[in-house]
């Protein structure tokens, strides 16, 4: 567990090198969400000189999604533990299942279960997550136009091959989300060999059915017991290391976690888990929000060194 937690702090690292800073530390109070164009080949690119690569949104420019909650209020959930404890995504991956490297990779760090938790939350389904269908609706390249010099690291081109064997995170990831949605794995399934079509079900009395198209992810960091509160009242379920935070009663943040048997379980945990975390929440993005540019000689004092300092 413990190299899966620092794999996912190393995973969170990308998205911030990209972004910018228009107020302190990035993503303490705002979300930062890459902003990259799709091209015709199926690839994201970023043109770095004229729109920067990331945008910023305040997390309070959000307002709560149901009236009357407050971060002040004693106890608030975004889903009950009884409606998430009998949802889909308790159901352990099949050995078929994990045969996919990558499907097994998002299960094990809890990416897996927040989709379906958050599928729950906003379309109100109960679907275990078709990872597969991700792969394939996933960029096969990234690539920076116009990088100040001497940012060839920073700005690095890549491109994937989207199979089993993707190696890349959820940065990019997440792209095939706001650009195809999330659907169950019942229409396709989580296995080696991933259909070359994902457009519809591979048994085609099934529905074919998206959730979450145009959510984006919005991370975070260094956040406050009062920052992931302001987080659930507007955006629902959030996102953190190994974590899928639900709500809170009193001193104890609610969670759906492995425990050490690898387990997954609804727990209640005391809120100083949380102090000083990073994470996302999946939200979609308002027609008109700030976009930010890299201040380069703050990234390592501002991004790296915190984030490495409190968790390794």
């Amino acid at each position: 567990m413990i190299q899966q937690n620092r794999q996912a702090i190393y995973n969170l690292v990308p998205v911030f090198i990209l972004a910018a800073l228009l107020r302190g530390l990035p993503g303490i109070s705002s979300l930062v969400y890459l902003n990259g164009v799709w091209n015709d080949a199926g690839g994201i690119e970023f043109d770095v000189s004229a729109k920067g690569v990331a945008g910023d949104f305040e997390i309070t420019d959000a307002n709560p999604f149901k009236d009357g909650i407050s971060v002040k209020d004693q106890s608030f959930y975004a889903l009950t533990k009884e409606q998430v404890a009998d949802l889909s995504i308790f159901i352990p991956l099949t050995q078929n299942e994990k045969s996919c490297n990558y499907v097994l990779d998002q299960y094990e760090r809890n990416i897996y279960s927040a989709l379906g938790i958050i599928a729950k939350f906003v379309a109100n389904v109960d679907i275990a997550p078709s990872i597969t269908h991700l792969i394939k609706n996933s960029p096969n390249s990234v690539k920076f136009h116009n990088r100040p010099l001497g940012t060839s690291d920073l700005y690095k081109d890549e491109e994937f091959t989207l199979d089993c064997s993707l190696i890349t995170n959820f940065t990019y990831l997440n792209q095939a989300i706001k650009k195809e949605g999330v659907v169950s794995s019942k229409c396709i399934p989580n296995v080696v060999n991933i259909p070359e079509n994902v457009s519809k079900c591979v048994d085609e009395t099934i529905e074919y059915k998206t959730y979450l198209k145009n959510f984006t992810e919005g991370r975070f960091i260094a956040a406050t017991e009062n920052t992931l509160r302001e987080l659930l009242i507007r955006f629902g379920p959030v996102y953190v290391t190994d974590s899928v935070v639900i709500g809170w009663e009193g001193d104890n943040f609610t969670v759906v976690k492995f425990n050490d048997d690898q387990v997954l379980e609804v727990v209640d945990e005391p809120k100083s888990r949380f102090v000083l975390n990073v994470g996302w929440v999946l939200f979609e993005v308002p027609d008109a929000v700030a976009v930010v540019k890299i201040a380069l000689k703050l990234i390592l004092t501002a991004v790296i060194l915190p984030i490495f300092a409190l968790f390794i």
